[in-house]
């Protein structure tokens, strides 16, 4: 224990040194109030006065005295010290919560960050994808409104398609009846014609070509006149089947000539004349199916040329 005596102590017995240890100075000041009891006596003696005799009894129970008051105070302070000491251990115990509270606000913080950031981008590809729906919709709308037209040219097309048909079928079917009234009489007489004239040559050309047969000579066509089905082939011939490239070859070849006429060919052979009849009506009938059949589904009006755009 490291005590300092106070320059103002007086000295109350010889052997105390200048520097005395707490234990010294307590010994020192039991002797120094016990010398003063001893000189107060003798005063009040002088006086006359009642004097109390003092006895080692009573600086037993001085020091007695001493010793039950300095425990009591010696406990309070403990007391108080046990006090002191569980405060500060709570308040030890707070400082590590707050710093453990802080540390977790700080991770707390970085997350809410991030989730910030990511609600943020979020938003933003909520903006972005409502300003695409919102063009799409514009561009939804736009179409609607070019396939109402289109729907419109479309009905006004296939009404017009419609009645050039019935004009042309009847056409397609007179023809297809002549061409079945052919007998096969006039076939075997065509075919035993060593050098045809040349518009009947040039008929039975023509229908080979519509049929799809290759020749290259009167040989060729004398083979393909005279199959048994030939007729009939003729006949159930499907418009269909037949490619604007080949029927704008047939036309170019053969139908652009002047003198290749109805009147002409029948002149020549009674049996060739319901060939041309039937060729440009099978065309115009096809220039018409074609459309039914693949623009007025893909919803394109045909062009003049018959072909969609």
């Amino acid at each position: 224990m490291n005590y300092t005596a106070p320059d103002f102590l007086p000295v109350a017995y010889e052997l105390l040194p200048k520097r005395p240890t707490h234990r010294q100075a307590i010994v020192n000041a039991f002797v120094f109030i016990h010398q003063t009891m001893h000189m107060l006596n003798n005063k009040l003696t002088k006086r006359g006065q009642r004097v109390t005799a003092i006895t080692p009894r009573h600086y037993l129970d001085f020091i007695q005295h001493y010793v039950t008051l300095y425990n009591e105070k010696r406990s309070d302070l403990e007391e108080q010290q046990l006090h002191l000491n569980v405060g500060l251990g709570k308040i030890s115990d707070t400082v590590k919560q707050v710093e453990e509270l802080r540390k977790s606000l700080a991770k707390k913080q970085i997350e809410l960050d991030e989730k910030n950031e990511l609600a943020n981008q979020k938003l933003k590809q909520m903006m972005e994808d409502q300003q695409k729906a919102e063009q799409q919709k514009e561009a939804s709308k736009e179409v609607r409104e070019k396939l109402a037209v289109q729907k419109k040219e479309i009905a006004t097309r296939v009404e017009k398609v419609t009645k050039d048909l019935n004009e042309v079928e009847p056409a397609v079917k007179d023809a297809e009846n002549a061409v079945k009234n052919i007998k096969r009489q006039h076939l075997v007489e065509l075919k035993a014609l060593a050098n045809p004239p040349l518009l009947v040559k040039l008929t039975l050309e023509c229908v080979c070509a519509l049929m799809g047969e290759k020749v290259s000579g009167w040989g060729d066509i004398r083979k393909v006149l005279m199959a048994p089905d030939f007729i009939s082939n003729v006949v159930h011939f499907d418009p269909e089947k037949m490619s604007n490239k080949v029927r704008n070859s047939i036309k170019q070849e053969f139908f652009s000539q002047k003198e290749f006429t109805f009147e002409n060919v029948d002149k020549a052979s009674k049996a060739c004349g319901p060939f041309v009849q039937m060729g440009p009506s099978s065309g115009e009938l096809l220039r018409y199916v074609g459309f039914r059949g693949s623009d007025a589904e893909r919803g394109c009006a045909p062009t003049e040329g018959g072909r969609g755009d």
